[in-house]
């Protein structure tokens, strides 16, 4: 009986162009269809017929139909996606955070005024006692309001003299006899275009994923959202995320050991973890909203990611307690962050930025809100007055215009930035992107000037036994200067070199301090590969000279061309322009020297090696004519950088 039913349903199916998608290819169908199978009951296809009407009708609602079906199936796709909600959508799925705007950045020459007092030497001498300390966070903007209000950056301490904020002394007054009466302090720091503002919220029974829409469009920074019990919650790219890296001062009080290099790396990284968490989500009309978790806070979970080496293991004391440490117990937090509730929340952001913010020079010269770190030196009332004239002599100015200021990003950006950053998922896989890592590293925690990466024993072609790599291990061999030294006897197939130097306060090459190291690591384990093994170590610098000879065509002047040549030199091996296994290209040199006007020919050039025996250089010592193949010298198979360490004497150069 089943048998015979399937035959009839087979036996009276018809036939159905399933081909038509438009409006005309419908109606065509349709009348095809009406003329095979109900000719005999319909005939009149006129267009005035009742039937045609019906036709027609059911002709538009498939088109109308199938358009959106086809409108909703293209929506799915990055690629093809043209409504800017889904376009936005979808690049979060891939992992990308929209970015409202992009304010300008611009120099700012900060400037104040202080009393001059005679110094131990017997001679005048600016008094430091009325330095002031601005914190960070200063608002100025143009005098006639034509320009957004720029932020400082960072704080601003007159009182110091570093390397990365030096301090310029400079006489604005003397007295009658000639003698310094008021000196004026300069100091230069970074601003960025936005202005500050803050929404209160009051938050009753938890709610999971909690959100809170910001008023205001192109927010450039969420700067803090505190609660009102003093909690802090941080910004997180995705509420999975529980660990959160933290800026710590490095200070003797926050850290006695390495606080000797406070000067060259002013913050150390860590990471904590912490369920008081949220995330932000750009809408389609440029405004921004910040989303918390979905649990509810139990205990306080909040702690400094442990050395995973140590979980598990017996706890030392002075009562030497019989106790492990559980490494579950780091998994017992919030998966999502915790929700906000029974408490009021202030949400402190900045908005801004966008192609008004670069505006030109020399028109940041008024201060609109200024705060000052107080200190307790001026224990003397009297000298209040005094204060006060220093403070209000505080004065701005933008020497330089602003740039880098950009609207919000386009639908095309959005869609070709989101693709980008599927592929690359903000891990560190291929060696360009350790590279690009370590030189990104914040300045704050320690600057990286040159990185080169290699598989684990690919370049080193000395004996595992007698090469060393400095690494920051547990299992590391210390040495008496600090650093951790690692001897390996064999190669690690899942690990590569990460050979890095730094620069001096002159700009010359130097193997980093160990605090530089322990930031990158820290840095670099957030970007890391679980399976991944990093060997931080240093790379060799080679210090060379040139030696040359040229001839010049008559009615030239032989020492400006000779200048002229050292000047060329010198711009082509600028420190900045050279990196780590970077060979020296003498014949590029020669082809750069005969395009100087009124050199004749390039008679010889000769490279030389310079070490400790010919003064301020490295002790490294290279057999410059044995690394030499055609006009090529190669650098050595020890990652190794060529810097010519100061031109105006390592340049020498001679008209035949």
């Amino acid at each position: 009986m089943a048998n015979d039913t399937y035959k009839q349903s087979s036996a009276s199916k018809k036939d159905i162009n399933y081909t038509g998608k438009d409006f005309n290819s419908f109606r065509k169908n349709l009348i095809e269809y009406s003329k095979s199978y109900f000719s005999s009951t319909y005939r009149d296809f006129s267009e005035n017929s009742t039937g045609m009407m019906f036709i027609e009708l059911a002709s538009y609602v498939g088109d109308v139909l199938s358009y959106y079906i086809d409108h909703q199936f293209k929506e799915g796709f990055l690629q093809y996606s043209s409504e800017r909600k889904n376009i936005i959508s979808l690049a979060n799925y891939l992992g990308y955070k929209i970015r409202t705007s992009v304010s300008a950045t611009t120099e700012l020459e900060v400037f104040q005024l202080v009393p001059s007092k005679v110094g131990l030497n017997g001679k005048m001498e600016p008094d430091l006692k009325y330095a002031l300390n601005i914190q960070e966070g200063m608002e100025v903007a143009s005098s006639d309001g034509n320009s957004p209000p720029f932020r400082t950056m960072s704080q601003i301490n007159f009182n110091e003299d570093k390397k990365d904020f030096p301090r310029e002394v400079s006489v604005y007054e003397r007295d009658s006899i000639g003698q310094p009466t008021f000196y004026i302090l300069k100091k230069r720091c970074l601003a960025s275009a936005g202005t500050l503002k803050s929404k209160t919220v009051r938050v009753g029974e938890p709610t999971e994923f909690f959100e809170i829409t910001l008023p205001d469009q192109d927010v450039i920074e969420i700067l803090s959202v505190e609660d009102s019990s003093g909690n802090l919650y941080y910004e997180v790219p995705y509420l999975a995320q529980d660990t959160i890296p933290i800026e710590e001062p490095n200070d003797y009080r926050n850290n006695p050991v390495y606080s000797k290099y406070s000067e060259s790396v002013p913050y150390i990284l860590k990471f904590i973890r912490s369920s008081k968490r949220f995330t932000t989500i750009v809408n389609p009309d440029n405004t921004t909203t910040l989303e918390f978790g979905a649990g509810s806070d139990k205990f306080d979970d909040e702690i400094i990611i442990p050395n995973l080496d140590n979980l598990g293991k017996t706890m030392n004391s002075a009562k030497h307690l019989e106790t492990s440490i559980d490494p579950s117990n780091f998994l017992k937090s919030s998966s999502y962050g915790s929700s906000p509730s029974n408490t009021t929340l202030l949400v402190k952001y900045y908005v801004g930025g966008g192609v008004s913010s670069n505006v030109s020079a020399n028109t940041l010269n008024t201060i609109q809100s200024i705060q000052f770190q107080e200190t307790t030196e001026y224990v003397d009332q009297s000298e209040q007055a005094s204060i006060d004239t220093v403070k209000s002599s505080i004065q701005v100015n933008n020497p330089l215009p602003a740039v880098g200021g950009k609207s919000a990003e386009t639908d095309e950006e959005i869609r070709q930035n989101g693709l980008a950053s599927f592929s690359s998922q903000h891990r560190a896989v291929t060696r360009d992107d350790y590279v690009i890592r370590t030189l990104s590293m914040p300045p704050k925690f320690g600057s990286i000037a040159k990185a080169y990466v290699s598989k684990d024993g690919t370049l080193d072609t000395r004996s595992q036994t007698n090469i060393f790599k400095e690494a920051f291990t547990d299992e590391a061999k210390t040495t008496p200067n600090g650093m951790n030294i690692v001897y390996g006897e064999l190669n690690n197939p899942l690990a590569i070199n990460l050979y890095v130097l730094s620069y001096d306060k002159n700009n010359h090459l130097i193997r980093p301090n160990e605090l530089i190291l322990k930031n990158l690591k820290t840095y670099l384990g957030k970007y890391r590969i679980l399976t991944d093994g990093i060997n931080i170590t240093n790379a060799f610098v080679i210090n060379f000279g040139i030696n040359f000879e040229i001839s010049v065509f008559e009615n030239f002047n032989k020492k400006e061309v000779l200048i002229n040549c050292i000047n060329e030199i010198t711009n082509i091996y600028t420190t900045d322009k050279i990196s780590i296994m970077q060979p020296i290209e003498i014949g590029e040199i020669e082809l750069k020297l005969t395009k100087i006007s009124g050199v004749r020919s390039v008679v010889d050039v000769e490279v030389v090696n310079l070490t400790t025996e010919n003064g301020n250089y490295s002790e490294n010592e290279y057999d410059i004519e044995a690394a030499t193949s055609g006009k090529t010298i190669y650098p050595s198979m020890d990652p190794s950088i060529f810097e010519l360490k100061f031109p105006k004497k390592d340049i020498i150069g001679r008209v035949v």
